[in-house]
């Protein structure tokens, strides 16, 4: 119980995390991928609401995308070893 409730913080932890990344990228690039990834729209929606061809939508998630595996990257670690630690408890 306390690894799984550690995990549940971590995971809040991460998408704390993730949400000042978008915070701090610009406005364009953070509003395709809260359209893509929170709202579940697709790359031609976007690309049709806000008047954009669907290359740049792509182009800006994998931008972001990018940006977001940066900038969690030191904080991966903690992660691998929470997931390895449950690994190893229901082996």
């Amino acid at each position: 119980d306390f690894c799984l409730s550690r995990g549940l913080g971590d995971v809040y932890k991460r998408q704390d995390l993730v949400n000042d990344i978008l915070e701090n990228i610009p406005t364009q690039k953070r509003s395709i991928f809260i359209l893509s990834k929170q709202q579940g729209k697709s790359n031609e929606e976007i690309a049709d609401l806000l008047g954009i061809t669907q290359k740049t939508v792509k182009n800006h998630l994998w931008k972001t995308l990018q940006i977001i595996r940066t900038e969690l990257k030191p904080h991966m670690v903690d992660t691998i070893y929470f997931f390895l630690t449950i690994l190893l408890i229901t082996a």
